[in-house]
C-alpha cells in the first residue's frame, strides 16, 4: 500500500484523515504512525507529528456493509490543522456527528 509521506522535524509523517467525534468533520493530518488499523474494529492511538499530541481513534464504517476503512479520532479540536480540502476524500460523505 503506498502512503502520501512528507518530512517534519526531520521525520517521516504520514498522512492520516479520520473524521472527529465531536464534530463529524474530515480532518487531515500528519501522523507519525506508518501502520493505522484497517478492516477490523479495534481503538488505537496516533501522534500528531507536527506538535507531537497524542490522539485516541478507532476504525469505522465507511457506510458500505462490512467494510470498515474509515477512522474516527477523539478530543481533536481545530488547532491549526487544516480540514480536508472538497474532492480529497473518498466520494462517500457523512452527516455531521453519525459515527458508525
Amino acid at each position: 500500500m503506498l502512503r502520501l509521506t512528507k518530512k517534519i522535524n526531520g521525520k517521516t509523517a504520514y498522512i492520516f484523515t479520520p473524521r472527529t467525534w465531536e464534530s463529524g468533520e474530515r480532518i487531515e493530518m500528519w501522523v507519525e504512525e506508518l501502520w493505522t488499523p484497517r478492516g477490523e474494529l479495534t481503538r488505537f492511538t496516533v501522534t500528531d507529528a507536527k506538535t507531537g499530541e497524542k490522539y485516541k481513534a478507532r476504525t469505522a464504517s465507511c457506510g458500505l456493509t462490512r467494510c470498515i476503512c474509515d477512522a474516527v479520532i477523539y478530543g481533536y479540536k481545530d488547532k491549526g490543522i487544516q480540514s480536508a480540502k472538497k474532492g480529497q476524500v473518498n466520494a462517500l460523505q457523512f452527516k455531521k456527528g453519525r459515527v458508525l
